[in-house]
């Protein structure tokens, strides 16, 4: 999303999170979707994070694959 759209998502991915940290990420998050729906229409958040969705799973085979993982 940061090329595409010019923002980034916030995600509280540590594990020393608290109640305010979780907040403000997901007020920051509410206010970057709702600038996407309206500057780029209301799929496409959902639709950007498919795209990722599947450009990462495509990575971590590509990364297995050539570390001697299984192939599917």
């Amino acid at each position: 999303m940061r090329d595409q759209f010019r923002i980034r998502v916030v995600d509280s991915g540590s594990c020393l999170v608290n109640p305010e940290i979780v907040s403000f990420d997901d007020g920051y998050n509410q206010v970057i979707v709702q600038e996407i729906a309206a500057n780029y229409g209301s799929d496409a958040f959902s639709a950007v994070v498919e795209e990722a969705k599947a450009l990462a799973l495509q990575r971590h085979r590509e990364w297995r694959d050539t570390n001697d993982g299984p192939a599917d």
